[in-house]
């Protein structure tokens, strides 16, 4: 995905205008990865968070990792009270904010902003643009799904079974299922018509 894409600018610009002093979001939080970021905050404090090593200690993370929703910064800075994150962000004029998580096929994303409080009333629209920015990003990481994979995806589309599909390739139906529980893993679907279903959404096939 580049950042001339018109959509992904629609969904930056969406959060620009409530966290005007800067934000990040993280597509595709793992436990310690991620699939990609997006970082507006002032580059003091990126290069203070980085040089910190804050990734491993940030409660907005933890948060994302473990919930689903909003919350302020002011009840994460009660929740961890000596997080150094929390206490040394407001130096560089990051005092209120906000983080959002969200879950989309059992993969989280989350969207961080510094600034006021967002009302409830923003957050439908907040939700739909971090949600599209997952699934836009979900969709230019197709090459994760390898030639392999996508040609079972095919055919179990076609409303083939494992066995039918191992004859039609020439392969074990062991190497079927292992290429389609791959394309699960990938995808965070858990059934064939889920993992069809995903795929067609997200024009990975």
């Amino acid at each position: 995905m580049t950042v001339d894409d018109p959509l992904e600018l629609a969904c930056l610009d969406t959060f620009r205008s409530v966290s005007p002093t800067g934000f990040a979001i993280v597509v595709n939080l793992g436990a310690k990865e991620f699939d990609w970021v997006h970082m507006e905050y002032p580059e003091p404090w990126v290069e203070h968070y980085v040089e910190n090593d804050f990734i491993n200690i940030d409660p907005t993370i933890t948060f994302a990792q473990s919930e689903i929703g909003h919350i302020a910064w002011s009840q994460l800075a009660a929740d961890y009270p000596d997080n150094r994150v929390m206490m040394e962000s407001p130096k560089f004029g990051l005092g209120e904010g906000n983080t959002l998580s969200v879950s989309i096929n059992g993969r989280r994303s989350l969207a961080s902003g510094a600034g006021p409080v967002w009302p409830k009333s923003l957050l439908p629209r907040l939700v739909l643009a971090l949600g599209t920015l997952h699934r836009l990003h979900a969709r230019y990481e197709a090459a994760k799904l390898n030639p392999k994979m996508t040609e079972v995806i095919n055919l179990l589309a076609d409303g083939l079974r494992d066995q039918e599909i191992a004859a039609t390739l020439g392969v074990k139906i062991e190497t079927v299922r292992t290429r389609r529980n791959s394309a699960y893993a990938k995808t965070g679907t858990k059934t064939p018509a889920h993992l069809v279903a995903t795929c067609l959404r997200e024009g990975l096939i």
